[in-house]
């Protein structure tokens, strides 16, 4: 994922000295500033790409963003050089944040207002977001609709940039929190 190019670029690894880019997708609303990348399969095995993308300062309208990288969008010939290349395509995304209409106190309100992290958890996605100080839950069970499914704020969490889960259990680091890895329950 790039921040810079809102894009996601797919790079064969399969000779790990010779590494080369084989396809990218740019999306400057879905993708903007693309901070986080995590891969999983569906039911049928095809291949995806969930992307955390925390979008411009100060909105900070963070996307998660589903990216379709199956063997569908691959393809190899004459054309391809003989070499593997894919078209990633961005299917769907879910977005969690607006401004407040509060005239008198202006501010981010969501659940996923800057959203800079993204990991795995079944077939959720979990992610963090620095701006509004929150982790959130994503249903990827249908690829086509993604959906929140929970979320959870806390002063902790503020300035989160970072995260894994392992156990049911998402430990999260913040950038304002320089002591503490702050533990988030995922269970369903």
């Amino acid at each position: 994922a790039s921040s810079a190019s809102d894009s996601v670029a797919v790079v064969d690894a399969v000779e790990p000295d010779r590494l080369h880019v084989v396809g990218a997708v740019q999306d400057r609303t879905r993708l903007r500033q693309a901070r986080s990348i995590v891969g999983f399969t569906d039911d049928s095995d095809n291949l995806y790409m969930v992307v955390a993308a925390r979008g411009d300062f100060p909105r900070s309208e963070g996307y998660v963003s589903i990216v379709d990288v199956s063997a569908a969008r691959w393809s190899q010939g004459p054309g391809t050089s003989h070499r593997p290349r894919v078209q990633p395509a961005v299917v769907s995304s879910v977005r969690e944040c607006r401004p407040s209409t509060d005239p008198t106190f202006p501010r981010l309100v969501g659940r996923l207002c800057g959203v800079s992290a993204v990991a795995l958890h079944g077939a959720f996605a979990v992610a963090a977001a620095e701006r509004i100080a929150s982790v959130s839950t994503i249903s990827l069970q249908d690829v086509a609709r993604p959906r929140l499914t929970g979320s959870v704020r806390d002063a902790r969490l503020d300035g989160a940039h970072q995260l894994t889960v392992y156990n049911a259990v998402a430990y999260v680091a913040s950038r304002w929190c320089a002591d503490c890895l702050v533990r988030v329950s995922v269970v369903q």
